[in-house]
């Protein structure tokens, strides 16, 4: 569990973030503030700039302008020393598992390179007995270890590249559309598991998705973008029981399938139920 910040103390604030690709504007003055533990989910369509949010956090991409201060400090303006250290707390899943595990390593390859990397975190003679406790932790068996990405479903994979995010034990893990490539059903495991380790570890989440049913059970804000601009925020029941944008009630309607067979798959099962193998 992570110890919290001073009092009132927001884990990350975000203001006035800025990106642009040549002419075009993906980014326009987005401003937002996550507390410790606390998961805020980015909705929009395609193009609304989400992605491009999270990669700007991360330094993945470098911003035009702005500031995203993590715990009192920019990281936007760290020193690559000091970032290099930082991205042990920040890390992040990614939509397609197939794409971000490298197919040529064993599962145990890849969760333990994040002590290669960072060896400071763990003794290599303990690496073994963690891999199998981040295993078990998101639902897996520690004999999955010895595999290959390619001999797990689409929802195995991105169980393991969530336990491949946790080895570092970070402080806020940023989900990149992780769920949008996964049936329903699984979806709902996926995003039950979260809600596991949120509450068991204290991690915040910054929970990107297009479609805003899916992230009703498991976050506590919810920020709606649309071209690259904050639309609305609110609390989870603000935006949906009462929202105040055109947009934003459309991206409901949108999300609302009339089967009511998706709609109960769609609802977070019990922990229990999110750590079915799938």
């Amino acid at each position: 569990m992570h110890e919290p910040n001073a009092a009132g103390e927001p884990l990350l604030k975000v203001e006035n973030l800025c990106k642009s690709y040549g002419s075009f504007k993906a980014l326009k003055g987005v401003s937002f503030t996550l507390q410790p533990g606390e998961t805020m989910a980015v909705v929009g369509e395609s193009g609304s700039g989400k992605s491009t949010l999270a990669r700007a956090l991360l330094r993945l991409d470098e911003a035009d302008s702005g500031h995203a201060y993590w715990k009192g400090r920019d990281l936007l303006k760290m020193p690559a020393k000091e970032l290099y250290q930082l991205r042990r707390q920040m890390q992040m899943v990614f939509q397609d598992p197939t794409q971000s595990l490298n197919p040529r390593m064993t599962v145990y390859q890849l969760i333990s390179e994040a002590w290669v990397i960072h060896p400071e975190i763990l003794p290599k003679p303990q690496w073994r007995a963690r891999v199998e406790e981040l295993l078990t932790q998101v639902g897996l068996s520690p004999a999955h270890a010895e595999r290959y990405p390619h001999q797990f479903s689409g929802g195995q994979r991105q169980r393991i590249a969530i336990a491949r995010a946790l080895a570092l034990r970070p402080e806020l893990i940023v989900c990149d559309e992780a769920v949008s490539a996964l049936d329903v059903s699984i979806q709902a495991q996926v995003i039950a598991l979260l809600d596991k380790l949120r509450r068991e570890l204290g991690i915040a989440f910054i929970f990107i998705a297009h479609d805003l049913p899916v992230v009703r059970d498991f976050a506590d804000h919810v920020m709606v973008m649309q071209s690259g601009e904050c639309v609305e925020v609110g609390t989870v029941r603000q935006i949906f029981e009462s929202p105040q944008r055109d947009y934003t009630r459309r991206l409901l309607d949108a999300g609302l399938d009339p089967d009511p067979r998706v709609q109960a798959a769609r609802r977070m099962p019990k922990v229990r139920a999110g750590l079915e193998m799938g």
